[in-house]
């Protein structure tokens, strides 16, 4: 777990809230807390470095239900934690869980909040690596479409047989001026007719990831006009919009 907590404190008592903080840094954790107690500042305070929030649902001067309603409209992933004394009322628990509350711990039992903060803030790590990732991965796609675009080698993305896309150089050797004159156009038509048959069962082979598949397959292509040409085929597993295809070239 990483070694800076930055806590936000639904409390009218500032000792108190010092005094979570505490506790949070006697399990381990190296905390810093902010204060707040008028839940209206809950959306601005949490837009700053923000990793958890306590709201003191025991006290009588915090407005609990208007927590929640600020909790929900933030609609940020930063895990909330009740901190109650004794039994919530059936309608308050109800409210919290539809606002997506993480977990309640009573406020007389400081090794239970010490953990489940821990593990919500050690969650909240692993999700947001796990952005950080998705979001490389996104930027790493686009490069590989632009200088799929870019190249002077005639490349396609094709599922099931069916364009999905293809570069400025492929449209060009077929004859077509427009990306959106491939969209949905079915790979074998751009095939002589005698080379269908084995030009199907090399892309099923390679989308099927059978092993011994071909790397490449010579045939005779054709144009938009009808026109023929002797053409070399590589195909290579890929992803587009989420979902598996083929790279061809």
């Amino acid at each position: 777990v990483p070694d800076h907590l930055n806590l936000l404190i639904l409390s009218s008592q500032p000792n108190e809230a010092q005094g979570f903080v505490t506790t949070l840094r006697n399990g381990g954790l190296a905390a810093h807390g902010t204060h707040i107690q008028d839940p209206r500042q809950l959306g601005e305070t949490a837009a700053q470095a923000c990793d958890l929030i306590l709201c003191c649902a025991y006290d009588a001067e915090i407005d609990v239900e208007g927590a929640l309603e600020q909790y929900q409209a933030l609609q940020r992933d930063i895990p909330l934690l009740l901190v109650t004394e004794g039994q919530l009322a059936p309608e308050t628990m109800a409210r919290a869980m539809r606002s997506g509350v993480r977990d309640l711990t009573d406020r007389d039992d400081p090794v239970r909040l010490q953990w489940i903060v821990m593990r919500e803030y050690s969650d909240l790590q692993a999700r947001r690596a796990l952005a950080q990732v998705r979001s490389e991965l996104e930027r790493c796609k686009e490069r590989t479409r632009d200088l799929v675009e870019a190249s002077d080698e005639a490349s396609a993305f094709i599922q099931q047989g069916i364009h999905l896309s293809a570069n400025q150089t492929y449209r060009t050797l077929f004859g077509f001026a427009e990306p959106e004159d491939l969209d949905g156009y079915p790979m074998l038509d751009l095939v002589a007719p005698e080379y269908q048959a084995g030009v199907k069962a090399f892309l099923r082979k390679l989308e099927a990831g059978a092993s011994g598949a071909p790397g490449s397959l010579d045939l005779v292509c054709r144009r938009a006009d009808g026109s023929q040409f002797d053409a070399e085929l590589t195909a290579t597993l890929a992803e587009a919009d989420g979902e598996r295809c083929l790279r061809v070239t």
